[in-house]
């Protein structure tokens, strides 16, 4: 996975290194988030560091591609993001917020997955 990056310079280096370190961790703990029942108080916790550790690995991305001088495409906004041309097609009946399940709702079995 760090050939990938086809780093030119030790601090192109470091940044490929510590977004590979990153993303191993995050998955990790995304793996033991998996593993926890929905209602333990550490499964929150170590929910958000894999958040954390994800956006720690596309900032060290950024970084690499800025030293680059690679430019991203910037995400679209308004009617060209599809999600909001969709709401915008449906009068703006559709909420994303009802795409997300709250746990209660949740058996414990059901929760696991």
């Amino acid at each position: 996975m760090l050939a990938e990056f086809q780093v030119s310079n030790a601090i192109e280096a470091a940044f490929a290194a510590q977004a590979v370190a990153a993303y191993h961790a995050a998955m990790e703990c995304l793996r033991r988030t998996a593993m926890m029942n929905a209602w333990e108080p550490a499964t929150k916790r170590v929910s958000a560091t894999a958040m954390a550790l994800s956006r720690m690995c596309l900032q060290m991305i950024r970084a690499i591609e800025m030293r680059r001088g690679e430019v991203r495409k910037p995400r679209p906004t308004g009617l060209a993001n599809p999600l909001v041309a969709a709401m915008a097609a449906a009068g703006g009946q559709i909420s994303p917020c009802k795409a997300i399940v709250q746990p209660n709702t949740l058996s414990p079995r059901a929760a696991r997955v």
